[in-house]
């Protein structure tokens, strides 16, 4: 049995909370990445729901909204204590892998992306899950953030 149940919507960018907005602006302006949002190609919300307790604890509930531009991805995270943070990378600076064929999908099973590289603000390379719902949205996101790589990769 799965640990968490998410779901995946596609949303329009304006419709953000005005919380969720108010970081992800902090964000861009403390590293400088205005006009990042300007070419947006998708932006999607996965809610998330603990179905039983994990190995690491902690919420019941999550939010992440995620967002692909042509050369950027950009996640904000809201894990359930209202504490809300962004994090954001450029895509030529990222490997990206369907989590369903990584190998933590064999210790915690999910859907969604596995993303490894250099992250906006940080030193070192690391990495992070993107867990998405396995509808038609989160599909569709998960595979725009493939061919968004990719592309940004044939420009280098």
């Amino acid at each position: 049995m799965p640990e968490w149940k998410r779901h995946t919507e596609e949303i329009r960018l304006e419709n953000l909370h005005p919380d969720f907005m108010q970081v992800l602006n902090d964000h861009l302006k403390h590293y400088r990445l205005r006009n990042i949002l300007d070419d947006v190609l998708m932006c999607v919300a996965t809610d998330w729901e603990r179905l039983r307790h994990g190995a690491f604890g902690g919420p019941k509930i999550m939010c992440t909204v995620a967002m692909i531009t042509p050369c950027w991805l950009i996640c904000i995270f809201n894990r359930g204590d209202n504490e809300i943070s962004v994090t954001s990378a450029q895509l030529k600076k990222i490997i990206v892998e369907d989590y369903a064929k990584s190998i933590f999908n064999m210790m915690i099973p999910g859907y969604g992306i596995h993303v490894d590289g250099k992250f906006t603000g940080s030193a070192k390379k690391c990495f992070m899950f993107l867990g998405l719902g396995g509808e038609p949205a989160g599909k569709k996101f998960q595979a725009l953030v493939f061919e968004a790589v990719e592309n940004a990769k044939k420009m280098e």
